[in-house]
């Protein structure tokens, strides 16, 4: 028996070949889902409050993943979604299909980023050193960066 009960599918999202990056928030009032497709570079946003409805955005232009390929993200409070791209050493913010913001770190593994700190000003990146051609004594490491006027969404469990 499994720990989770039922289950029901939500949402068919097709033929996703790797699904990462998978953060809750806000989009235009509404409460959202991004959804990361590492292989294809699709970065996706749904409405999950209604199963039928539509993606929202679909954030995907060639000049965002030319360096590298979205791998794990968050979402900030003001509607930024943050993704790692692996290969290119930098995260990037995402809002309304712009590039707004870029931390770039001093390795080019970047796997994934979330909020932290009392105040959720601090952006913690994370990195491997599996697959990074030529690592270097940071790659694998935890990096930290404080972001001015920035802050994480905090993600909950809603109640039912």
């Amino acid at each position: 028996m499994g720990i989770c009960g039922e289950y029901m599918v939500l949402k068919d999202l097709g033929a996703v070949s790797c699904a990462d990056g998978i953060a809750f928030g806000k989009h235009d009032e509404r409460d959202v889902m991004y959804l990361v497709d590492t292989p294809t570079c699709h970065v996706q946003c749904f409405d999950y409050s209604d199963p039928k409805l539509p993606k929202l955005l679909d954030v995907s232009t060639p000049e965002l993943h030319a360096a590298g390929r979205p791998c794990g993200g968050c979402v900030d409070a003001q509607g930024g979604y943050w993704v790692a791209e692996d290969g290119a050493s930098h995260i990037v913010r995402i809002h309304s299909n712009e590039v707004t913001a870029m931390v770039t770190v001093d390795a080019p593994s970047v796997t994934g980023c979330t909020f932290g700190g009392p105040d959720l000003d601090i952006l913690y990146i994370t990195t491997a050193v599996c697959g990074d051609p030529s690592p270097t004594e940071k790659a694998g490491g935890l990096f930290q960066c404080k972001i001015p006027e920035i802050h994480g969404y905090p993600e909950r469990y809603f109640d039912s």
